[in-house]
């Protein structure tokens, strides 16, 4: 592990197996061998129904192909077999219909059966219909010639062109196209990638692995994973404690006005990431809320703030919920006065003590938005937590600090988080900061010149620790950023010089050369362009944290 510091590692495994994921990962495969001839008889099902499909539907059929034979919402259509015939090869059920671009069926408070397009593809349905037709062909031709730049350049929605590469052509492509199930299957194999990294990057990644190994080298796409999801078992389990955290968080929210619609979450990111579905004015809105308390709030106090009336917020509001209803298909929500309510899609609600309705967003949006932007996750909380461990810091003797401390080299597992006022946190060690400040003999990483003071509490000189990749991130890593390799020893001055001055970026440049070497070997792979992009983005919001506490009032439209 050591000798290779630059790969994830699989921190669950190490404590499992002494420390010793290579014996756990053979223990797998040599179970996963033993009951072969089980999977490799599903495997000739699934094989003989993803030939007929494929048969079915030569490239020369698809462009000769009538809007009737491809829709989703009519029988046995190309756009059925696929997601629902051929959905152990990969499921693409639990996502709305718009992926498919065309489809058959009513749409939001529209109730009439009629075929549906959508708008990328042009301004009606025969338009649009051309325009899929020939998307499908592309991507075809590109799939067989294993043309990525020209798959990636396909509009045909990541996961139905996922599914159809896989479904023709099984000895290229993964039937695996989602982005966490490939980030962990790639952790679990201990294989490094970037969080950049497109669907394809890294399903390439996983067949390097699978064809570089003397047990799978020969084995089929299908068997490879079937291995993976057998062995590994699906992402997010890990993370079911957290989640049934959150859940109970939100159950203490009164259940007034709380409707649960049927978006999930990946359906939440979808939207979020469509611009004709979400304005930059709506993602704006929906991170100031996210940031608020219990991520809920009033339109007065957003008025009060803003110095306009409570209505201004309501007709965007309106018009985002409509676009999200229309997108997902939902049946109209019907408020206590018998009249369609809007702002339902997006938000709970409740009045507050002071009588002002407050809107909070709806669990699986917010938790959408940490996913996609997960800077806000913590903003004020991890700040708090840092301000809380100087001040430790600040008041011990250090005794717990190791004089003379080595980095050991390797990553370390990661803490669950906590949540505070429905934000996420992750904990921050004591000792492991006093271990930081006593690797680097109590003096500033920036320069060991810098004047300090000594201590009350011990003749030790006074340093702040600062961790370098923040805290907030943790949720980019599979590993701690609770180490001593990520915790740098600085004088109170540059330390409020990297939060609060200019120059900030010089400053980091300095660390984060001392450091990269250590940050790869205990599993925090950044580069110094993405350091700045964190730091800037800190930087950027310091101004607006406090005005960006927000919230909103009652209203049926």
């Amino acid at each position: 592990m050591k000798n290779n510091p630059s790969v994830f590692v699989d921190v669950e495994l190490s404590s499992l197996i002494e420390e010793s994921p290579v014996f756990q990962l053979n223990s797998y495969i040599q179970s996963f061998l033993g009951q072969i001839s089980e999977f490799e008889q599903n495997e000739k099902t699934l094989e003989k129904l993803r030939r007929k499909f494929v048969d079915d539907y030569p490239v020369n059929r698809i462009i000769n192909m009538n809007k009737e034979e491809y829709v989703v919402g009519l029988k046995d259509t190309f756009c059925y077999r696929i997601e629902t015939e051929l959905k152990d090869l990969g499921n693409m059920k639990g996502s709305y219909a718009t992926k498919f671009g065309l489809y058959y069926g009513k749409s939001g408070d529209d109730l009439v059966q009629k075929y549906r397009f959508t708008k990328k593809y042009g301004n009606d349905v025969d338009e649009a219909w051309d325009n899929i037709k020939r998307q499908i062909v592309m991507l075809l031709v590109a799939g067989n010639n294993r043309d990525f730049s020209a798959i990636k350049k396909s509009s045909i929605a990541p996961i139905f062109r996922g599914k159809i590469l896989s479904t023709y052509y099984p000895q290229y492509y993964l039937p695996i196209f989602v982005d966490e199930h490939l980030d962990y299957f790639l952790l679990k194999l201990g294989v490094s990638f970037s969080i950049s990294d497109d669907v394809l990057e890294k399903q390439n990644k996983l067949l390097e692995w699978k064809n570089n190994n003397v047990y799978f080298k020969e084995l089929s796409n299908s068997l490879f994973c079937s291995f993976l999801y057998s062995s590994f078992g699906r992402p997010f389990d890990d993370e079911k404690d957290e989640k049934n955290e959150q859940s109970e968080y939100d159950k203490k929210y009164p259940q007034d006005y709380v409707t649960r619609v049927k978006i999930t979450i990946n359906d939440w990111k979808q939207m979020l990431e469509d611009d004709s579905v979400f304005f930059p004015s709506d993602i704006k809105f929906l991170k100031r809320i996210y940031i608020a308390e219990n991520h809920a709030t009033t339109c007065y106090d957003l008025a009060t703030q803003d110095g306009v009336s409570p209505s201004t917020y309501i007709k965007p509001v309106v018009a985002l919920a409509r676009r999200v209803s229309n997108w997902a298909q939902l049946d109209p929500i019907i408020g206590e006065h018998g009249k369609q309510v809007w702002w339902r899609i997006l938000f709970w609600g409740r009045y507050r003590e002071d009588l002002h309705f407050e809107w909070k967003l709806q669990p699986k949006l917010a938790k959408a938005i940490s996913i996609i932007y997960p800077e806000l996750d913590s903003i004020e909380i991890n700040d708090i937590e840092d301000q809380k461990l100087n001040h430790d810091i600040s008041r011990a003797s250090l005794q717990n600090g190791q004089e003379d401390f080595v980095f050991s080299g390797t990553p370390k597992p990661k803490q669950a988080p906590s949540f505070i006022n429905g934000h996420k946190a992750y904990p921050r060690d004591r000792k492991i900061a006093a271990n930081a400040l006593a690797h680097a003999h109590y003096l500033c990483e920036i320069d060991k010149r810098h004047v300090t003071f000594i201590r009350r509490n011990s003749e030790k000189n006074y340093t702040e620790p600062h961790h370098l990749v923040p805290m907030s991130c943790s949720d980019d890593y599979l590993v701690s950023l609770d180490t001593e390799e990520n915790i740098v020893s600085l004088c109170s001055n540059c330390h409020n010089q990297i939060h609060y001055g200019k120059d900030a970026d010089k400053l980091l440049s300095i660390l984060y050369e001392k450091r990269k070497d250590a940050l790869k070997a205990a599993g925090i792979d950044i580069s110094f362009g993405r350091l700045l992009e964190i730091y800037n983005y800190f930087e950027n919001q310091e101004s607006d944290t406090m005005t960006e506490k927000m919230g909103m009032q009652d209203v049926e439209a």
